[in-house]
């Protein structure tokens, strides 16, 4: 017990450096030594290009355990020989803490043991499945945060360290925002990017404090955060090579953050954007190296799904044999009207006519309410306690450039609003779509109040609303480690031990969870490949040049 309760720090300080190391590495060799990008940001650099190349290995082999721990040796061999040293100690103590007592036997997310799991046990046990979502429906929705999740799959510790993923990259986020809000010429000098990052930090620190809530979307959403913030830093900054360091970050991260969940599709509108306002911080270089960064992530879905976007029927290649227009279709529904809240609804519509004409709203918005609320709330609250801290201080006014500010809120404006309508238009799930909302309220906020807020807001400010949050955080952690029950594993997360059966068809062993009474036990978890939740029914599988392909029959 002690030294599991040792050893997940040292995990956490150890997977943070080797990737600070990496994404150090992978800035020098794909941009040179003219690229000098800040520290602090390395890690969050660092885990697209893991994502790349994990992806693009899979294309041909199973993702090795043994070299995902060599990889990780290798980058903190790097930052310990290459990287300039500027961690505070004390600080970086502070958040480890923190990030600790999260992780201290949490629940694992509700898709964890459903799709999570199981997709990440494909990945290390057999190169591209293709036609995997005829094995499972969900795994066609493929995010690239699950892809990444399986670099931290290592030798001994299996699934344990995949944990880590969300850990580790929470803390590279706090690292990330701490250092840019205590950097004293920051506050001046990009006001706007000061308060975003505020927000953004005080509300994943409170609203995100169990890492049972993060899945896919919270890393998504992390990631639509630096987007966000990097996009209103381009604007603020007048530095033209700044500009060019920002926007090739800002291409990365948009596209990294598509890949994570397709409903951030908009949000290739932002250097898009860019480029119409500095046309000349794009070169051959950073294009070549987007397109090629994107071409992996595209054969794979199609690989998965026949579809470049599953389950849009007109992105799909209809003469490849595990391509199933019924399939597709189905998918395609059965996702609209489950986002919608039909099982909620109680009328005497078909499901046809309840998911057209808003027919829905009313049963989704009684669904969603309290959750909705929870969130915005959250984010609000320290929007409510700046605007009553700047009404009652009184301070010399001082010139944020008002004409900028209301450009960069209108350009902030254009993406945001296109995302919130095919959000609320096409899968209202409130997780799907929190950074919308958050970022709406944002400009709403920002565009009624500037005058008023950024003429006030200090560091005394900024170091009262994060204390507040920190302390929120670990309270409600402290409260659930307390009424843990003991178990196995303990602190590491609990999961469902399976109770399989195995039926050999040719080369293939096929198994299926027998349920044992909860819902739990219907699912694959870390069953061994080829698991399928129920009976192999109307399914084949079949080995060409070494590649598992899975077709309907």
């Amino acid at each position: 017990m002690i030294i599991s309760f040792i050893l997940i720090p040292i995990l956490i300080i150890s997977f943070y450096l080797s990737l600070k190391g990496l994404g150090f590495f992978f800035s020098k060799i794909l941009f040179g030594d003219e690229f000098d990008i800040n520290p602090s940001i390395y890690a969050l650099f660092s885990l697209p290009i893991i994502f790349f190349l994990v992806t693009t290995i899979h294309l041909f082999t199973r993702l090795n355990p043994v070299i995902n721990l060599i990889i990780i040796l290798f980058g903190l061999l790097v930052y310990f020989l290459k990287v300039k040293k500027s961690e505070n100690i004390i600080f970086y103590s502070i958040i480890i803490f923190i990030l600790s007592i999260q992780f201290y036997g949490h629940n694992v997310n509700e898709d964890y043991g459903y799709y999570h799991l199981p997709y990440i046990i494909n990945f290390i046990s057999d190169k591209i499945i293709i036609g995997l979502y005829h094995l499972s429906m969900v795994q066609g929705y493929n995010s690239a945060w699950l892809n990444t999740s399986a670099f931290f799959y290592l030798p001994f510790f299996n699934d344990k360290t995949i944990h880590f993923a969300n850990s580790v990259l929470f803390f590279s986020l706090l690292i990330f925002y701490f250092g840019y809000l205590f950097n004293k010429k920051n506050l001046l000098n990009f006001p706007i990017s000061t308060l975003y990052s505020l927000l953004a930090l005080t509300f994943f620190i409170t609203k995100n404090s169990r890492l049972n809530s993060f899945g896919v979307d919270v890393p998504g959403h992390i990631y639509a955060s630096v987007v966000l913030f990097l996009f209103i830093n381009f604007f603020e900054n007048k530095d033209f090579l700044n500009k060019k360091k920002i926007f090739y970050l800002l291409s990365i991260f948009s596209i990294f953050c598509i890949f994570i969940k397709l409903s951030y599709a908009p949000f290739i509108l932002f250097p898009i954007i860019c480029l119409f306002y500095e046309k000349y911080v794009l070169d051959k270089k950073i294009f070549t190296i987007i397109l090629i960064f994107g071409f992996s992530w595209v054969v794979q879905q199609i690989s998965y799904t026949s579809c470049v976007v599953f389950p849009v029927e007109f992105t799909c290649f209809k003469s490849l044999s595990w391509y199933s227009k019924n399939f597709i279709a189905d998918a395609a529904f059965g996702l609209e009207i489950i986002n919608k809240s039909h099982w909620q609804y109680e009328g005497n519509l078909s499901d046809n006519e309840y998911i057209k004409n808003f027919n829905w709203l009313n049963t989704w918005f009684k669904r969603n309410f309290i959750e909705l609320l929870e969130n915005i709330m959250t984010y609000l609250f320290p929007c409510i306690l700046l605007l009553i801290y700047s009404l009652k201080k009184k301070s010399k006014i001082v010139d944020f450039n008002r004409s900028n500010i209301i450009k960069i809120l209108l350009l902030i404006s254009i993406p945001i609003s296109l995302g919130f309508l095919i959000w609320f238009t096409k899968a209202p799930v409130v997780r799907y779509g929190i950074f919308y909302i958050n970022s709406l309220i944002f400009i709403i906020f920002l565009f009624i109040f500037h005058n008023v807020v950024f003429n006030n807001f200090d560091r005394k400010f900024i170091i009262s609303i994060l204390l507040i949050s920190v302390s929120f955080n670990l309270l409600k952690n402290l409260n659930r480690i307390i009424k843990i029950e003991d178990y196995n594993d303990y602190p590491f997360p609990k999961i469902t031990k399976i109770i399989y059966e195995t039926k050999k068809v040719e080369e293939f062993n096929l198994n299926s969870p027998i349920p044992q009474g909860n819902i739990e036990s219907t699912v694959c978890w870390n069953t061994p490949v080829y698991c399928m939740a129920g009976k192999f029914d109307g399914i084949n599988l079949k080995r060409v040049n070494n590649y598992t392909i899975i077709n309907q029959n």
